[in-house]
C-alpha cells in the first residue's frame, strides 16, 4: 500500500515543504511540495538527502553500551537505570555541577526537545551546560539582548518588498543563510533586482551566492567591524538620517557617534581592502534607498569581533530608520510573543555570571564549548565528571579536538543521544538511538522567529520509528527521572510528575503525562487564536498574514525605557581592542584562513549520506592562483596549513574565488577517527579545528565565540 504524507524539512530554518512517499510503512521517496505556500516545490540537496539519512544502515536502532573497545546491544530500561544510579553517585560525591550537558544544532528543529530542554536544564541544576552556539550564533543572542533587551528579538529583511539588501558573511545559495527562514533564496534575491533594487554580497570569497545574484564586494577576512563603523561614520557625519526620529526610538546615538567618529572610509580601506570611495558610496546608497536592510551571518559571527559586528549591523539598521519597517527590517511574530514569554521563564540561579575556567559569560544558560574540555580537566569544585551529548558532535566542531578527546576519556560517565554512533559518541559508554524528522510529529515554531512570511508548519510522523528508536525528549526525560532529579528543579512539581507518570503507566496509557509537548503545542495555537483543526486541515501549514509593523517600539521591545540601545557599555568599551587589532592587522602579511559551507553537507552530520558525498574524497584548501604560483602549488598537490598551535595537510584547489592571501577550508570533516559512520570514514577529510586552540583567552570575550575566520596561517607545499 502506498500513500503520500505532506511534511517539511527540519535541517535548517526555511522548513521547506516535502511530499514523502510511504510504501508498506517504509519511506521510499521525498520531493519538494509544489503546493507549499513558501517553498513552492523548492528543496535543496540536503533536504533530498534526508531520505538517505533516514534509510542509512549505519543509523542506530538499539541502545548500545561500550565494554572495552566493543559495542554491545543494551536493554533500554537497564541502561537508563544504570546511568541514573551512576549520576546519583556522582552528584552525591562531587555535587550537581559535576554533570554536564552538550547539545547540538539539530535540537533547534525538534519542537518537543526544544520545549523539554529548559526543563531538563532546570532539573539538573548544574552550571555546566554547553552548546554548538559558540561555534555558530551566540553573539547574536548577546547582541540582541544588549540592543533590544531580549536575546530572542532579531529583525529579518522583508525580502518580498526590500529595495536594497546588504548580505555580510552570508551565502544563502548554499546554506539558506541563518537567522532568517529563506526558502528559494536565489529566486527571492533575484526578485529584488527585478524590482529595480540592489543586492550587495560582502564576503572575502566570490561565493556561490555572489556568482548568481547581486554585486560582490570583496573584503579582507575579519575586518567587517571596520567597514560597518566607516559606514556609520559617513551616515552620521553627513547627516544622512533623521536624528529626531532616531532619538525617539533609540538611545546612545551621541555615544555611537563618538565611537565611530575616527573610523573614516580612508582608515577602513587600510584594513578591509575596500576603496574608501566604495565604502562611502555604499553608505550613501544604503541611507538613500527607500527600503533597505543589512543581514549578517556566520562569516561575521566567528571573527574577532562577532558580537560587535552584530551590534553595528543593528546600529546601521536603526540609525537609518529601517527597524520595524515594512520593506526593510521586520521583527517576525509568532503565535505568541516570544520575548515576553522568555522574560517570564524561570531563570536558573546555579549557572552564575562567568565560567569557572576563563571567566566567559553564559549565553542562554550555556558556556562556550571551547572551555568544556578545560572544565573536565581542571580540578576543583565544579569539575565535570559526567557528560551527556544530545544531537551533537563536538569532536568535529569544537576547537582543539585532541584536548577534548583526552578530557572525555577521563570522565566517569559519558552518554550520547543521536541518530548515529558518530566520532563523539565513539568516546561514550552509552549511545541511545533517536528518531529522525520522518519518525516524529513536529511543529515549526523556530521558523516563526525568523520568517519574513508569517507561516507555521505542522506534521505528523510519516512513518513509525524503527526498532527501539525513541524521541530525544523521551530518552532525556527517562534519564532525568532515573537520576533522582526533581522535575523542573521543583520538589512539589517532581512529586506531581511522578504521580502522573505512575497513573499513566498503571492505566496502560503512553506516558509520560507529566510533560506533553503535544498539549503545549495546542496551547500555543490557542494563545495565537488558531485552532488545532485548522492546522490539521492545512497539510502545508498555515499562512498567518503579514507581520505587523509599527508597534515594536511601543510594545514588543524589552529594554526598560522602550528604546533600542545603540551604545551598550561593554561594546562601547571595546574601543581599545579595536585600536590594537587595527594597528596589528592593517599592514600584516601572510595568509588568513576562512571557512565555507558546501552543498554536499550540513556541518558534519550529512557526510554519511552517500548521494551527497559519493563524488567527494575529502575537503580541500582553496588558494588563489597568484599564491599557488608563488608557492609552486598545483591543483591536487598536498599542502600544509599551519598555525602556531597545530597543522593539517590536505589537497589544494586553485581558484580565483578566493583573493590573494586567503585560504578557504570547509569545516565539519575529520572522519579518520573511530566511529560507526562507514560512508564518512571512506572520505575522512581533515578537521580544521586542529589548527585552533581552546580554553581561556582563545575566544571572543563578549559571547565566548570561537575565532574561526581570519586566523593567521602559514601555507606550504607538503613534502
Amino acid at each position: 500500500m502506498e500513500k503520500t504524507v505532506h511534511t517539511y524539512c527540519r535541517v535548517c530554518e526555511p522548513n521547506c515543504g516535502i511530499i514523502a512517499t510511504v510504501k508498506d510503512g517504509r519511506l521510499v521517496k521525498v520531493q519538494g511540495d509544489p503546493a507549499h505556500p513558501v517553498s513552492k516545490g523548492y528543496i535543496c540537496r540536503r533536504g533530498r538527502a534526508t531520505l538517505d539519512v533516514h534509510l542509512d544502515p549505519d543509523r542506530l536502532d538499539y541502545p548500545l553500551r561500550k565494554k572495552g573497545e566493543e559495542w554491545k546491544r543494551a536493554d533500554y530500561n537497564e541502561a537508563v537505570k544504570d546511568i541514573g544510579a551512576r549520576i546519583r553517585a556522582i552528584r552525591k560525591k562531587h555535587g550537581d555541577n559535576a554533570v554536564a550537558l552538550y547539545f547540538g544544532n539539530p535540537v533547534a528543529f525538534d519542537f518537543s526537545f526544544g520545549l523539554y530542554l529548559p526543563i531538563a536544564m532546570m532539573s539538573m541544576r548544574s552550571r555546566n551546560f554547553y552548546s554548538s552556539g559558540s561555534q555558530d550564533c551566540n553573539n547574536k543572542f548577546v547582541g540582541a539582548r544588549a540592543v533590544f533587551g531580549s536575546p530572542v528579538l532579531h529583525p529579518v529583511p522583508d525580502v518580498e518588498n526590500i529595495d536594497f539588501l546588504i548580505l555580510m558573511g552570508s551565502n544563502p545559495a548554499v546554506s539558506q543563510s541563518s537567522f532568517i527562514s529563506l526558502a528559494r533564496p536565489i529566486e527571492r534575491l533575484r526578485n529584488i533586482e527585478k524590482r529595480g533594487g540592489r543586492v550587495i554580497v560582502v564576503d572575502p570569497r566570490y561565493t556561490e551566492t555572489a556568482k548568481m545574484v547581486g554585486e560582490h564586494v570583496p573584503i579582507r577576512p575579519d575586518s567587517d567591524a571596520f567597514l560597518l563603523m566607516a559606514m556609520l561614520n559617513v551616515i552620521i557625519g553627513e547627516g544622512l538620517f533623521d536624528r529626531d526620529k532616531v532619538k525617539r526610538t533609540c538611545r546612545g546615538l551621541d555615544e555611537l557617534e563618538r565611537f565611530t567618529g575616527k573610523w573614516t572610509p580612508a582608515s577602513a580601506e587600510k584594513i578591509t581592502g575596500i576603496p574608501a570611495d566604495k565604502i562611502a558610496g555604499l553608505a550613501r546608497d544604503f541611507a538613500a534607498a527607500k527600503n533597505a536592510g543589512i543581514h549578517a551571518s556566520l562569516g561575521l559571527n566567528l571573527g574577532s569581533f562577532g558580537t560587535l559586528c552584530y551590534w553595528l549591523v543593528q546600529c546601521l539598521n536603526a540609525v537609518t530608520g529601517r527597524l520595524d519597517q515594512r520593506g526593510s527590517m521586520v521583527f517576525p511574530e509568532g503565535l505568541i510573543d516570544f520575548a515576553s514569554l522568555y522574560s517570564r521563564t524561570p531563570k536558573r540561579v546555579s549557572v552564575g555570571k562567568n565560567s569557572r575556567v576563563g571567566g566567559y559569560p553564559s549565553v542562554l544558560g550555556t558556556w562556550p564549548a571551547g572551555v568544556m574540555a578545560d572544565e573536565m580537566l581542571t580540578p576543583g569544585p565544579g569539575q565535570v565528571k559526567a557528560l551527556i551529548v544530545v544531537a551533537g558532535n563536538p569532536m568535529l566542531t569544537v576547537q582543539d579536538p585532541r584536548k577534548l578527546e583526552k578530557a572525555m576519556k577521563g570522565l566517569e560517565l559519558t552518554v550520547s543521544l543521536d541518530l548515529y554512533r558518530n566520532e563523539t559518541a565513539e568516546l561514550c559508554e552509552y549511545v541511545f538511538p533517536c528518531t529522525d524528522m520522518y519518525e516524529r510529529w513536529d511543529f515549526g515554531m523556530i521558523a516563526l522567529n525568523f520568517n519574513p512570511l508569517r507561516h507555521i508548519n505542522y506534521t505528523e510522523a510519516a512513518v513509525k520509528p524503527k526498532a527501539e528508536r525513541r524521541d530525544t525528549w523521551r530518552i532525556m526525560h527517562d534519564i532525568i527521572r532515573a537520576s533522582g532529579y526533581d522535575f523542573g528543579g521543583n520538589k512539589a512539581l517532581s512529586i506531581t510528575a511522578g504521580l502522573l507518570d505512575g497513573a499513566a503507566k498503571a492505566l496502560g496509557r503512553p506516558g509520560p503525562w507529566s510533560f506533553s509537548p503535544h498539549l503545549m503545542m495546542r496551547a500555543q495555537l490557542l494563545a495565537g487564536k488558531r485552532s488545532w483543526q485548522s492546522l490539521k486541515d492545512g497539510p502545508q501549514g498555515l499562512l498567518l498574514g503579514e507581520h505587523l509593523v509599527g508597534r515594536f517600539f511601543s510594545g514588543r521591545i524589552r529594554t526598560p525605557d522602550g528604546k533600542a540601545n545603540l551604545a551598550p557599555e561593554p561594546f562601547i568599551g571595546s574601543a581599545s581592542e579595536l585600536d590594537e587589532f587595527y594597528r596589528r592587522e592593517k599592514d600584516a602579511a601572510g595568509f588568513q584562513l576562512i571557512g565555507l559551507r558546501q552543498r554536499i553537507t550540513h556541518n558534519s552530520w550529512f557526510h554519511n549520506a552517500e548521494s551527497l558525498v559519493k563524488d567527494v574524497l575529502t575537503n580541500k584548501a582553496i588558494l588563489n592562483p597568484e599564491d599557488a604560483d608563488a608557492l609552486k602549488i598545483n591543483d591536487g598537490d598536498i599542502v600544509r596549513v599551519s598555525t602556531d598551535f597545530g597543522s593539517i595537510e590536505l589537497p589544494a584547489t586553485v581558484s580565483e574565488e578566493v583573493p590573494p592571501g586567503v585560504v578557504a577550508v570547509p569545516h565539519g570533516w575529520g572522519h579518520g577517527i573511530k566511529s560507526g559512520l562507514s560512508a564518512a570514514k571512506k572520505r575522512p577529510g581533515v578537521n580544521v579545528n586542529l589548527l585552533l586552540p581552546s580554553g581561556p583567552g582563545t575566544m571572543e570575550k563578549l559571547a565566548g565565540m570561537a575565532k574561526m575566520t581570519g586566523v593567521r596561517v602559514k601555507i606550504e607545499k607538503a613534502s
